[in-house]
């Protein structure tokens, strides 16, 4: 590059990733972080607030809160934290939680196993009406199956009961 000028020399344009080749190879899990970042909740979601160092609330520096509102222009977030039954607090302009970012974050809260794939689940109207009018065939084909087992049932019941009743007026008349 000694003797060229700035505007003669060719850079090469990596469109692979944003960050670094030495970032992606020594911390792969930093750099996914940084060629994706993690979509915001919805308003009225819990998350998990972390905040300043050497805050704590009964041994615990980690606290429940809720979405209020998003900063599309820097990714942050604005919560409700809930320190203590009555104790809250709005933060505003709080960030995701990166290796950069340690405290005054925000992570997802971890899921249980019941609720892994819960959101993934969730059907739209049309689906669900869709399900709605297949589960009334379903419930309609049960039905007339009933009602065939309860017509050959009482037909059953009716022949003995008319045999049981030729018993007794036969009892009866001697």
């Amino acid at each position: 590059m000694r003797g060229e000028r700035l505007e003669d020399v060719e850079f090469s344009e990596s469109e692979e990733s944003d960050v670094g080749h030495m970032l992606s190879t020594v911390n792969p899990k930093a750099a996914a972080e940084i060629d994706n970042p993690p979509i915001p909740p919805d308003v009225s979601t819990w998350v998990v607030f972390k905040p300043r160092a050497g805050v704590t609330r009964m041994h615990r520096s980690e606290f429940p809160a809720l979405v209020l509102g998003h900063h599309p222009e820097d990714g942050t977030l604005t919560l409700m934290v809930v320190m203590e039954p009555e104790d809250m607090m709005l933060e505003t302009r709080v960030p995701f939680q990166s290796h950069n970012q340690s405290a005054f974050c925000w992570r997802h809260r971890r899921v249980g196993p019941g609720e892994a794939d819960l959101e993934p689940r969730l059907k739209s109207i049309e689906d669900l009406l869709a399900d709605e009018d297949k589960l009334g065939a379903v419930v309609d084909a049960i039905g007339k199956r009933l009602e065939a087992v309860e017509s050959v049932m009482a037909s059953d019941e009716i022949e003995v009961l008319e045999r049981r009743i030729a018993v007794l007026e036969g009892k009866k008349g001697k």
